[in-house]
């Protein structure tokens, strides 16, 4: 792929072109007439080496950047984050080096990552950002550390057990209870994907779900697993002590691809059971699940039987359509 030469008059968004001569190109350095763009997108792309680059605002006026199968080292993220005063929009879909995002930005809005190698995606500093994604990011451990972000509001997709959660200085780990240092206040959009019945990740989850106090929308992706290693009941969500966003802010339940097993059904009940402010629990039905239709019936009828919290039932149920299941919330 390749962009237009940057010398283009008055152009201030360069689209990315087919380029049949090189799977992967390097990145030309930036030129004066750069000053002009707004949006960049570049696609199997490899950077020149930027520390030899002069430091400084080479894209002055970028606000969205989108990067796709990059070859990118750490280095380069530092600086086209520090060259780029006002971006407000980063997006990276793709990679081909393993990446260390340590994000530092007093103008970026929203960073988002999708399935890009990656070691650490760490918010150092960045005063205004309102939304960071990660979605199917193949590294199987990974570094996930909150810092300075007071307007942080949607934060998704965590993996508890998969991912390290860092809340400032300290790591989360099970059991721990909340304090200042361990909880983002400012989050009210969550969204989590897990596995329910492995069991490293079941017990990461009431810990997670304490260090944002103030979610009002959790969103749930349940993943199958081949080699199950647990299938918790309610009591170990009763056993998990209160949980604030719960029990005080949460208002919707996004569950998506809901196959039936009993750690999804006892995570409904608790919620159920506990969010008494809870005004609508969205539950989707895995479509290439074979159910058995008395196992669902029954686990249905659970639900709306249970005590609800809210006061009243507020459960509503659909199918995946066919092919949509393992998708977002």
């Amino acid at each position: 792929m390749r962009t237009a030469p940057c010398s283009l008059a008055g152009s201030s968004s360069l689209p990315p072109r087919a380029s049949r001569s090189s799977p992967l190109l390097t990145a030309p350095r930036p030129t004066p007439a750069c000053t002009s763009l707004r949006r960049l997108y570049l696609g199997a792309w490899r950077f020149v080496d930027t520390a030899t680059l002069p430091r400084g605002a080479s894209f002055p006026r970028l606000q969205v950047l989108v990067l796709g199968a990059i070859a990118l080292e750490d280095r380069d993220l530092d600086f086209l984050l520090a060259a780029s005063p006002v971006l407000e929009v980063l997006t990276i879909v793709g990679s081909v080096e393993k990446l260390r995002a340590r994000l530092t930005s007093h103008s970026l809005r929203c960073a988002q990552f999708c399935l890009v190698l990656v070691d650490e995606v760490a918010i150092v500093d960045c005063q205004s950002l309102e939304r960071c994604f990660i979605w199917r990011c193949p590294s199987q451990r990974y570094r996930v550390k909150i810092g300075h972000a007071p307007q942080l509001s949607i934060l998704g997709y965590l993996e508890p057990g998969v991912h390290v959660l860092e809340i400032g200085n300290t790591v989360i780990k099970a059991g721990i209870k909340p304090s200042l240092k361990t909880t983002v206040p400012c989050v009210q959009m969550l969204a989590l994907h897990l596995h329910f019945r492995v069991h490293n990740e079941i017990k990461m989850l009431p810990s997670f779900l304490k260090c944002f106090p103030n979610v009002e929308t959790l969103c749930i992706q349940s993943e199958q697993t081949k080699e199950p290693t647990s299938n918790l009941s309610l009591k170990f969500w009763q056993e998990a002590g209160p949980i604030k966003c719960v029990q005080s802010r949460l208002k919707t339940l996004a569950f998506r691809d809901f196959h039936g097993d009993e750690s999804e059904f006892a995570f409904l009940m608790f919620i159920t059971e506990n969010a008494q402010v809870l005004e609508k629990m969205n539950i989707v039905l895995e479509f290439r699940k074979p159910y058995k239709p008395e196992e669902l019936a029954s686990k249905m009828m659970a639900l709306d039987n249970a005590r609800w919290a809210s006061g009243s039932k507020k459960v509503g149920y659909k199918f995946s359509r066919l092919g949509e299941g393992g998708g977002s919330v």
